[in-house]
């Protein structure tokens, strides 16, 4: 029983030595590593709101641990837009676009702030009428403080967060076109970037998509990869679970679980 104890005590010292290895050492990107980093959040606030899985929270505290480390490894923080202009992903090292999805007003709340103090660009893809959830979205007013910053880029979702191959043609484009131009009569600046609501898409939405003026879209595809069709983004998905040292992983491997 002690030698058990011992080789126990010994293999749980060793593994917590590589975890922190991984954290706090030298970030290496796999082969993938010239593909650029895109992440997906939701919400970010001290409690879960009633109903909505704890996985689709990050607490703000554990998103600017998350913040500060992707800036202490040198990474390179890119709008969406940017994102996809080739020139500007190329030139620069690491980029990652960070996404938050569905426009809560804990975005602004508790993620602005810390967009600010470490002045870090994301792009947030906002519903005006978010029926899924029932949580509190973004203002009007919010909304153009937040664009007027420069740190924030606003994209589509959807008026209501609508499944949109649930639905015809006609509701599917008119609930794009409205919510594109309720988002560019608050901020004054083109919207060009969509997030597909819970990920689901189809090639006639893509074509709805061009023909109003997007320049790319979010999917929730779990993948690293290079931005070849920017009407189909892959993104990595980071848990409100997440543990630090699982955090590295996520970037370098596309999944957190060892």
């Amino acid at each position: 029983m002690a030698i058990l104890l011992y080789i126990g005590s010994v293999l749980g010292v060793a593994c917590l030595i590589v975890l922190t290895c991984i954290y706090y050492f030298p970030f290496r990107l796999p082969k993938c590593r010239k593909y650029p980093r895109v992440l997906l959040y939701h919400a970010c606030d001290l409690v879960v709101f009633p109903g909505m899985p704890r996985r689709l929270n990050m607490h703000p505290e554990h998103l600017e641990r998350q913040l500060v480390w992707l800036k202490r490894k040198g990474f390179s923080f890119l709008t969406a837009s940017e994102l996809v202009h080739r020139e500007s992903a190329r030139l620069v090292r690491r980029p990652i676009c960070i996404t938050f999805d569905d426009g809560f007003e804990d975005n602004y709340t508790y993620l602005f702030p810390l967009l600010k103090k470490h002045q870090i660009k994301v792009t947030l893809f906002a519903s005006q009428h978010n029926v899924f959830a029932g949580k509190p979205v973004l203002k009007a007013t919010q909304i153009k403080e937040m664009s007027e910053s420069g740190l924030v880029e606003f994209g589509g979702h959807t008026q209501t967060h609508l499944d949109l191959t649930t639905v015809e043609t006609a509701v599917a484009e008119e609930e794009i076109r409205a919510n594109k131009q309720w988002l560019e009569s608050l901020t004054g600046i083109p919207c060009v970037a969509f997030a597909y609501p819970f990920g689901k898409y189809t090639e006639r939405d893509i074509v709805i998509l061009k023909k109003l003026g997007f320049t790319s879209a979010f999917t929730c595809e779990r993948a690293i990869r290079p931005v070849s069709d920017p009407f189909q983004i892959a993104r990595l998905y980071v848990n409100g679970k997440i543990k630090p040292f699982q955090f590295p992983l996520l970037l370098s491997r596309g999944k957190f679980k060892l």
